[in-house]
Parts: structure tokens; sequence; C-alpha cells
């Protein structure tokens, strides 16, 4: 669903409190009574926002120059040359999911409404102030069909609710009529690659509007797949999204510890308070003297190591690295180990805890996929890497728990142009139409955002790694009802 976010009244005071936005920062309310094992449980939550985005500033400094540049552009009078007014921008931002894209981009998005300026004045060459700009958030993954994207984005701008068709017809007028005091409009388009169809006419739609004179739209196209234009977008849709593009690479292992250390620190508040007065009431100092950034470092970095092992947060930086670089799934297993260690009744998270959530998290839950509801083209997908797998006789590792086997991850993996081969043999003898490469690597990528296959690369094309991320009983159960 869209989320609107109006733009400042001419007061310059929000329509919508800054938490609207997703990502106003509030401090973390923890007692500290609390045991620290219970902070830890809250400070690594996924819901909460951090004072700043650690590992980002680079990638979020890039998108906000983009899009102030973007926005002052849109208020530029006719161009002298082309008699033309300038139309708005589209910018591509990809990585891996759980890589801080979406944050990122809000948090920009944020720090330019707060300096916006309050009137919407003509640009001059010499303009140095943000024009005020409506924002609207589309997931499209929240999506019914992707031609719900124009409802939503037609009810959002133009403040009326119409079916797909009318509202595409409303939008191509709205965009292409002169702005006159008209506000730019900045629409984050979340899961871009939900919107992809075969004919791709939703996306070519939404990314021409841009290119419209006096059009004052800059889109921000969020995908979990590093070369989608390349790869799976048709040539006429990538000449109108342009080479503004800011990619995420994944989180290092380097990087998810430090991310850890960030939230833990917030949970240690108490602990680092009481040793900085301890050091300050042995020297016979104030406490501000006393709370150096070298002492302060110290007795954090005492505090957190107290808290979760050192070794346990290698083991799980590490860990998550090497399978997706998911900041989101990092904290998930943390938070996870610390309520395992505090059911033990411990006092610190443990190594063997991250391997046992670890353990459940990247092969347990695998266990519980419903694969019968996919759309045919995942599906067919599935059945071929399997058969493709049983075709090269690759070893495959399992784990037993009860009488279910998991495939173990890191084997069994086949080459994506090997199962495009599967594939277009398996429908040849079905007489099933064959999908083409274009509609296979899609498959590939939304089976991957869903976490039922793992790619070793976005960006290797044909010559990627696919394995298998679901259990053997379910695979031969779809190969079953497809009739291989």
């Amino acid at each position: 669903m869209a989320a609107l976010h109006p733009p400042l009244d001419p007061a310059g005071a929000s329509h919508i409190p800054a938490s609207s936005l997703s990502l106003a920062h509030v401090p973390l309310q923890m007692s500290a009574d609390l045991p620290p094992l219970s902070r830890a449980r809250q400070a690594l939550h996924l819901s909460v926002v951090p004072a700043s985005l650690p590992c980002r500033q680079e990638e979020m400094a890039q998108i906000g120059t983009i899009v102030e540049s973007a926005l002052v552009n849109s208020l530029q009078a006719v161009d002298a040359e082309s008699g033309t007014l300038p139309g708005g921008a589209c910018l591509f931002v990809s990585g891996m999911p759980g890589t801080g894209k979406t944050t990122a981009v809000l948090e920009a998005v944020r720090m330019l409404r707060s300096h916006a300026r309050q009137t919407l004045a003509p640009a001059t060459p010499d303009a140095s102030h943000i024009p005020p700009f409506q924002f609207v958030e589309i997931n499209a993954l929240r999506l019914r069909d992707p031609s719900a994207a124009y409802s939503e984005l037609a009810l959002a701008v133009l403040g009326q609710k119409f079916g797909a068709n009318r509202a595409l017809a409303q939008l191509d007028a709205h965009f292409g009529s002169p702005p006159d005091s008209r506000l730019p409009v900045v629409l984050l388009l979340d899961e871009v690659d939900h919107l992809l169809t075969k004919k791709q006419t939703v996306v070519y739609n939404l990314f021409d509007w841009p290119q419209k004179p006096g059009s004052r739209l800059i889109i921000v196209a969020i995908a979990n797949t590093m070369n989608l234009p390349e790869k799976l977008l048709l040539p006429r849709v990538t000449s109108r999204l342009g080479m503004l593009r800011v990619d995420f690479a994944s989180y290092t292992s380097g990087q998810i510890d430090e991310i850890l250390r960030g939230r833990l620190a917030e949970a240690v508040r108490p602990e680092v308070d009481l040793a900085i007065q301890s050091v300050a009431q042995a020297s016979g100092i104030s406490i501000d003297q006393a709370m150096t950034p070298e002492v302060l470092a110290a007795v954090q970095g005492a505090a957190i190591d107290a808290l979760f092992d050192p070794a346990a947060r290698g083991v799980l930086a590490t860990l998550v690295a090497n399978m997706s670089g998911d900041a989101r799934r990092a904290l998930e297993i943390a938070r996870r180990a610390a309520d395992a260690a505090d059911n033990e009744g411990g006092e610190k998270v443990l190594p063997r805890h991250v391997h046992q959530i670890a353990q459940r998290v990247f092969y347990h839950q695998a266990a519980e996929v419903s694969l019968s509801g996919l759309p045919i083209a995942q599906r067919l997908f599935m059945a071929a890497v399997h058969l493709e797998q049983q075709a090269q006789r690759t070893q495959t590792k399992r784990r037993t728990s009860g009488s279910v086997g998991f495939v173990h991850q890191l084997s069994g993996d086949v080459l994506l142009w090997q199962v495009c081969d599967r594939i277009r043999n398996m429908c040849q003898l079905s007489h099933r139409p064959v999908p083409s490469s274009s509609d296979v690597q899609l498959a590939c990528h939304r089976l991957a955002s869903q976490r039922l296959v793992i790619t070793d690369s976005a960006s290797l094309g044909l010559h990627a790694r696919v394995k298998l991320n679901t259990t053997l009983t379910n695979v031969e159960q779809l190969i079953q009802e497809l009739g291989w």
C-alpha cells in the first residue's frame, strides 16, 4: 500500500510527525533494573531504529545528493535550447535483502525534508535550498497485483481512488501536463522486482513519467537484484530507468559485528555508567573528565564482551556474512541467542547459543515452507534444480530431525544455465511451453527473495550457482505433483 507523506505546510511544520517517515530515532527506554540479557533482547529487536545508520553513510549520502539535485533541477525554467521543461529522474537502488537499502533511502529523504525550504520559489542556477516535496512510498510486495501500483499512486498524488486503468489515464495526464505550482513528488518504489510482468508494462509506464517535461516526478526504485536492468528488464524499460544507480554490497562480517556492537551498546549503558562513575571516584575527578573517548570505548567494549561473547559474535557475523550478508537475519539470530542464554539461567551469550539458533533459522524453518502455493514457473524451477542435482550425482549432506531430512545449504549447487537447460528438456517432454531464460531468471530471483533458493551472486547471470533451501521431502512431493 502507498504510504503518503504530505509536504511541509507554509509555516514549515509538517502535517505528520517525524516518526511517520519510519525513521525518527526514539531512544530506548530500558530500566537499569532489567537483567542485561533482557535489555539485549530489546536492543536487538528489528523494530528498534538506531540513532544513526551504521556502515551505510556513504550510500545514504549518494542517495541524498542525487535526489536533492533532481528536486532542484525539476524547478528549473524552460531549457533555452530544447524549449522544454526539465522532467524528473529515476534512481535505481540495488542490493541483497537486509543490506539497509530501504532504511538508507528513508533516512536520506527524512534529512532532505528537514532541510526543505518553505516555499516553492522558482529555482535559480545558484539555488542552494531544497524545494518542498511530497513523498510517497509504495511497497510492491504488498500489492495484490502490479497494476495496483497505479491506484496507490493516484490515491496519494491526486487524492482520489481509481481502478487501475482509470488511475493510469489520470496519472498519465497529470504528469504530462504543465506543472504550474505542483509540488515535486519523490516516489519510493520498494521491492520493484515484484512489479515485473512478461510485457513489463507497469514498470515501463512508471519509469516513463519522470521523462516527461515538467513531470516533477523523482522515482527511487529499490530491488533485491544487483543487475536487474541488465538481467530482467526489457531494453525499452532500461532506457527509461537511466544510469543513476547506488549499489549496496552485502554486509561483511566486520560490518555485521559493528552493527551488533552498536545495538548492544544500548543494552549495556547502565553497566557503562557505573563503570565510568567508579573511574571518576577512584581518580578523584568528575564524570565528564573521566568519560574520555578512550575510557568510554574500553569500558563499553568490556561490557559488551561480558554480555555477548566475542567468539559468539564472530561466529554469528561470519556465518551470516557467508550465507547472505543480511543484517536483519543477524539481529534475529542474536536476539534469539540472548533469549536462549537467558532461558538457561545464564548471563552471557556463548557460541553454542548462536550455533543452536542458527541451525533453526537456516535449516529448520525450511521444513515448514509449503511449495504447493507457488506459481507454476517457480515450482518448475525448484523441480529442475533438484533433478539437475540428481543428474550430476551431487553428494547431498542431510541432517535428520525425526522423520524429516534437511538438505544442507552448502552442498548440491548447480549453475543457472544448467537449470535453464533442464527446464527446457522437462517442458519439451511434457509438451509445455518453454519459458525464456529471462523468465527462468525472474523465477530464480523471486524464489531467492523468499529464501527458497540461494544464489551465490546476482551479478553472474546464467553462470550464478543456485542451491535449494528447503527440505528434500518438500521437493520430492513437488516433483510428484508436477508429474516428473
